[in-house]
């Protein structure tokens, strides 16, 4: 079909493809040991968004592999949303949804904060500003990813 030159070059395109996109995947850390809810939760949700999609998901607690990954879920100790770093652990967390909702937020709240909207936006193919996206974002919120929150709270207490 091809002439074998153009299918040696298209061979070799491929395979560079190939390598470019294993290379390229995203790396998403948690926590060792025992899963929770919450960061369960959070990695499903964060590998929604389009940058997160076929992240590898890397469970440690070693702070310097923490350090290499591209996002950091439910450890670490820090909640930054421009490194995307999203622990709820450290003294004076006090983060919420918003929104009218008080319930501290886990690392499943968290993520879904900075990220529904955009996730709710993609798969009813609509802007992000749209009000059925605002409306669904709050709804499963309320719904849904508040459950987390709320266990992981109790949970914390708990110990």
């Amino acid at each position: 079909m091809f002439a074998p030159e153009l299918r040696h070059k298209l061979s070799i395109l491929y395979k560079h493809s190939l390598l470019t996109t294993a290379s390229a995947a995203k790396r998403v850390g948690t926590h060792d040991g025992t899963f929770h809810c919450d960061e369960a939760l959070a990695c499903f949700i964060l590998r929604l968004t389009n940058n997160f999609s076929n992240a590898q998901i890397v469970r440690t607690r070693d702070p310097q592999v923490l350090n290499s990954l591209d996002a950091v879920l439910d450890v670490g100790g820090v909640y930054d949303p421009y490194r995307y770093r999203f622990d709820h652990h450290q003294n004076g967390f006090d983060q919420v949804f918003g929104h009218g909702f008080t319930t501290k937020l886990s690392s499943a709240g968290l993520v879904y904060k900075h990220f529904g909207l955009e996730i709710i936006a993609k798969e009813l193919q609509l802007d992000e500003g749209h009000q059925d996206v605002y409306r669904l974002f709050v709804a499963v919120y309320k719904n849904f990813v508040e459950v987390a929150d709320l266990f992981s709270e109790l949970a914390y207490f708990k110990y």
